[in-house]
């Protein structure tokens, strides 16, 4: 829960002492994933996280506690066998720094998500 007078978005990933908690709301029956990458350009996670039912959500709302998930922390969501999603309340996106200008080396938006060449990036508000 967001804090009174706190700017920070309410499903933001916020960096606490018992590691970086991430928030996704989500209707969808099947647990997503949070999936964690080396460097910016790279398309395959170096780690998934599966979010688990039973621990991790609490009506249409999936929380996660991820321990070792410092600031500097590349990662999308994602569902089992879909593309990775950009998180909407990621306080950072990382991306190509020429997307703008239609980089011939870096496909249009709709690829570019599949491809998971934008990736949120944890700081600590």
């Amino acid at each position: 829960m967001t804090r009174p007078g706190s700017c920070v978005p309410p499903f933001a990933p916020l960096v606490g002492a018992d590691g970086t908690r991430f928030r996704l709301y989500s209707p969808a029956p099947e647990p997503p994933e949070l999936r964690f990458y080396a460097q910016p350009r790279e398309s395959r996670p170096v780690r998934v996280v599966a979010a688990d039912p039973a621990r991790d959500r609490r009506g249409e709302l999936w929380e996660l506690v991820v321990p070792d998930a410092p600031e500097g922390t590349l990662y999308n969501w994602g569902f089992p066998g879909g593309p990775p999603l950009v998180d909407p309340a990621a306080l950072a996106v990382m991306g190509p720094p020429r997307f703008a200008e239609r980089d011939p080396l870096v496909p249009p938006w709709p690829a570019a998500n599949r491809l998971g060449v934008f990736k949120g990036v944890v700081v600590a508000p």
